[in-house]
């Protein structure tokens, strides 16, 4: 039995800088598709992002300090000694400052980056005393031109990588941007990277992974229209890069292993989720794995000593992706659990099982888990239709009085609630004093943020809550936006209009940007009429039967213009009518009408997908056949 682990982050709403739109989207589908696909065990993948489930009454909001516990959590387990890969994901911004790189956790705030930021010298050196004997980073680290620090960002990550031994995979070349796509709804990088390891699967490995994305990342940004970008990838040995990335045996211990490692789960209160893996488990992991070193690049960098790293907590923590177990299935698989191992332990061990209360007890402590940030499980704002990658983001003014408070400084005191009307913490929050407007975030509408943004804009000048008030309002506006990006990438140009009316003009950038772009979804509210209009005419002109009228339907749809609202609707009704008309030439060539076949089938378009197939079959009817 093989065994691995995925660490998994994504940030999109960041609380101080331009959101992201699908950085959350990346890390969900590589922690799904490694747990329904490649057969790892959920407890093994860890997922961080805005609306992740607390793990036993730990936040998993991505904000520093958060990052950094659960990146020195062990997960412990009598399976260590099997795990030959950790992978690290990364989605998110990141920067290069004063030659050091840095990761972005969602509270990072670009006017204090040494504070706020991850530097990656920790994350590489939190990893590299992880039990892997491989560890591989997947970084896909946005360098948005208006960022300040962005280029060369993973200049220093890729040195510290080579010194330690540790492969890394960046998402682009150091002078390239990392881009988003609203088609795709994932970025290019993790678009690609999803395609290789569906098409190899478990025979997945180095070579073949910089062999596909070297080819298909550039190709997927060119068919997108969005400017080249090239992966970057650093792999020290060549042995590595010949190994399995994935489980290459089934996840089923066989008869020998089962027998050894049913005792520790047993004594350690094991547990089974409604997927049939086991939880981890809280015993003692073995002596950590030495790697070989690569040879050094002495630069200026390697050599200055590595910041200290937070002390690793001595207790360990199980990581899960699914907190949703169900009871009958989770009972039976319990039942067979503990009565097959007591049914090998006593053919091969003698070893008696503990009492099943303790472990019904422990299962049912899972069943509804205690959760840190209410507001995090909450349906997420819906991602935007506009790349960061190409917009100047959204900063606290210079001077403002949140941008004051940029280092980090002891809690406040909570700001006194009414008990008639408890708040719940706003996520990303921070600290406790959050305003009393909060109350009206639990439901994700425009509505709801534009009424406690004026509250919080009653707050008097001289209120100790004055500050936070501001804060907020800069927050609750970027999120308004962002509904109202969210909204028009649906189509929904008038809910976005509207939205976008909300944004307070006290944050004079987001008001800004709000007027811009209500002034371009009122000229494509308008194309979308007027297309609409079109593409009803066009479907009022197909006669069953009649392959000329699908050809003249065609034709009608042809005046929409490209990347107008209605074009990727009218672009799929042309190929599925086109479609059509070539199974009609097709069903009167079975007749043995040629003539009539060769005649329908010329009227498929030369741009459709069906115009190769219906010229080789009009080859063939000309003679016959």
């Amino acid at each position: 039995m093989e065994n691995f682990s995925v660490i998994s982050i994504g940030i999109n709403r960041y609380q101080l800088i331009q959101p992201l739109n699908f950085a959350c989207e990346d890390a969900r589908a590589i922690g799904q598709f490694v747990v329904e696909e490649g057969q790892l065990p959920a407890e093994r993948v860890l997922l961080l992002d805005d609306t992740s489930p607390a793990i036993e009454d730990r936040s998993t909001l991505p904000t520093k300090e958060q990052i950094l516990h659960w990146l020195q959590v062990e997960t412990a387990s009598p399976n260590d000694r099997f795990m030959p890969w950790l992978w690290f994901f990364f989605s998110g911004y990141g920067v290069s400052w004063e030659g050091q790189d840095y990761l972005l956790p969602i509270d990072a705030n670009l006017a204090d980056i040494p504070n706020t930021a991850i530097p990656m010298r920790w994350v590489l050196d939190i990893l590299q005393r992880k039990e892997a004997r491989n560890i591989l980073l997947l970084l896909d680290i946005n360098r948005s031109p208006g960022l300040i620090a962005a280029n060369n960002v993973g200049a220093e990550t890729l040195e510290l990588a080579k010194e330690r031994g540790l492969n890394v995979i960046l998402s682009s070349q150091l002078e390239q941007m990392s881009h988003e796509s609203s088609d795709l709804e994932h970025g290019f990088f993790t678009a690609s990277l999803l395609e290789v390891l569906r098409y190899y699967g478990k025979d997945l490995t180095l070579d073949k992974l910089e062999e596909y994305l070297r080819d298909r990342l550039p190709e997927l940004c060119e068919h997108h229209w969005r400017p080249p970008q090239r992966p970057l990838f650093l792999i020290p040995f060549a042995e590595t890069s010949k190994q399995p990335l994935l489980p290459s045996q089934e996840l089923v211990p066989s008869l020998e292993e089962y027998a050894l490692l049913t005792p520790a789960l047993v004594e350690a209160n094991g547990q089974y989720q409604s997927n049939g893996k086991a939880n981890d488990a809280q015993i003692a992991t073995s002596a950590p794995i030495v790697r070989p070193n690569a040879p050094l690049l002495v630069t200026e960098a390697s050599n200055s000593a590595p910041p200290s790293i937070p002390p690793v907590p001595s207790e360990t923590t199980p990581t899960k992706i699914d907190k949703t177990p169900n009871d009958s299935w989770q009972s039976y698989q319990k039942w067979f659990a503990l009565g097959g191992g007591l049914f090998l332990l006593l053919a091969l061990a003698g070893v008696f099982l503990r009492p099943d209360s303790q472990v019904a007890d422990s299962t049912r402590s899972e069943v509804n888990p205690p959760v840190d940030n209410p507001v995090a499980q909450e349906k997420p704002i819906a991602p935007s239709a506009e790349k960061p990658a190409v917009e100047q983001p959204i900063l606290p003014p210079p001077g403002s009085a949140p941008q004051a408070a940029v280092k980090p400084a002891p809690a406040a005191s909570p700001v006194p609630v009414p008990p008639t009307a408890p708040v719940p913490p706003v996520q990303g929050a921070t600290q406790p004093g959050d305003l009393a407007a909060s109350v009206y975030l639990k439901e994700i509408q425009a509505s709801k943020f534009g009424r406690a943004i004026a509250d919080a804009r009653g707050i008097a000048a001289d209120s100790p809550d004055y500050a936070e008030a501001q804060k907020s309002i800069q927050r609750w506006s970027l999120a308004v936006l962002d509904i109202a990006r969210g909204r028009a990438k649906q189509g929904d140009f008038s809910g976005a209009i509207a939205a976008a009316a909300i944004v307070a003009p006290d944050y004079p950038e987001a008001y800004q940007l709000a007027q811009q772009k209500s002034a371009t979804w009122k000229l494509q509210a308008q194309q979308q009429e007027r297309n609409q209009a079109i593409l009803a005419a066009a479907q009022k002109r197909i006669r069953p039967n009649v392959a000329s009228s699908y050809n003249q339907a065609i034709e009608t749809l042809r005046v929409i213009p490209v990347g107008q609202p209605g074009y990727a609707r009218a672009k799929q009704l042309k190929e599925s009518w086109s479609k059509t008309i070539y199974k009609m030439a097709s069903d009167r060539a079975v007749k043995g009408d040629f003539k009539a076949a060769i005649e329908t089938a010329q009227l498929v378009p030369a741009d459709s997908a069906q115009r190769a197939a219906a010229n080789q079959a009009i080859a063939r009817w000309k003679k016959g056949n």
